[in-house]
This record gives C-alpha cells, structure tokens and sequence, in this order.
C-alpha cells in the first residue's frame, strides 16, 4: 500500500510515498499521512563535502542519504527526528564498513591484541582482529567476560586452520 495526494489532474503525477511496513492503514490519520507525504525531508547540509543530508522512506525502510551513499535508520520515527550530526555519522559508519563497537574487552591475554565485541552483519560477534568468533543467540554481549571471548576466539582460528583445500582433479589425459 502507499499513500497518495490528490489525483492527479491536469497530466500531472500526483505525490506519492511508500506505507511503512509493521503499520496498520487504520492506524494512520490525516496528519500522518501528509508528514509521509513530505518525505524525502531535507535533514540538513554537510559541512565537510557541501552536499546536502536527505532523510526518507524506501523500499528497505527509513533512511538517510549524502550523496549515493544511503545509511538505514533504527525506526520509521527516526526520519523525522533525526539531525544533521547523526545522520552524518551514521552515513561515514556505513562508509567505514558499518561495524560497530559494541564493547571492548581490552588486551588478549597471550597476545596483547586488543579483543573488542562487534556489531557485523549477522549480528554481534568477538574478534581479536585476526578471528572472528559469532555470539550465539542466547549470549549477551554486555555480559561476556575476557575468557569467554578468549574460548571463542580460540575456537573460531582452530575451525578456520582445520578448513582443508578442495584437491583439484588431474584431468585424464586422451591420446
């Protein structure tokens, strides 16, 4: 579904905009709709590049956009609401890779390589730069403690060593 403005009338398109998914079409009211409706918003200029900051509603969801850069926003509220300052840095965070610290454990105690909990893609996992070990669904990652993480870091490097090259088949020679 999605909500539009008018008719059209005269040729022209008239304004349209996408429903935010996990919400009920009884739900919205008049005001709503037409701060939906103003969508893409401009959020502001970013003063490093010059360029200007939108935020907005797509296909995947709120977000904000500098450039051809798009970040994703937490919420549907968030486009709204959010500053230039947070959208700056949530855009040079997806520029970066887009993992985030969660929490750092501080220095491994064999290596001294600093052990830090990350924000990745498949959700949080514990990493000494070298490894990289998933949290498990029922791990919290307030909670995991320097020899837990160390366990899983050590475990993660044996199954990544243990892994064994596919041998290639020497094709058969015909005469």
């Amino acid at each position: 579904p999605y909500l539009q403005l008018g008719d059209g009338e005269d040729g022209e398109k008239p304004k349209r905009s996408s429903f935010p998914k996990g919400r009920k079409l009884e739900d919205v009211d008049l005001a709503e709709a037409l701060l939906l409706l103003s969508l893409p918003r401009l959020v502001g200029v970013d003063a490093d590049t010059g360029e200007e900051v939108v935020a907005g509603l797509g296909r995947f969801g709120p977000f904000v956009r500098r450039g051809k850069v798009f970040a994703s926003l937490a919420n549907h509220d968030d486009m709204f609401t959010v500053g230039i300052e947070e959208a700056v840095s949530l855009i040079e965070q997806k520029k970066k890779g887009g993992h985030t610290v969660l929490r750092e454990l501080g220095a491994h105690p064999k290596t001294g390589i600093d052990v830090r909990i990350l924000s990745g893609r498949y959700g949080p996992y514990v990493t000494d730069g070298t490894a990289n070990a998933s949290l498990r669904k029922d791990m919290d990652a307030e909670e995991l403690t320097m020899e837990e993480a160390v366990e899983m870091i050590e475990q993660a490097a044996i199954r990544k060593k243990s892994r064994k090259k596919k041998s290639r088949r020497k094709g058969r020679k015909t005469k």
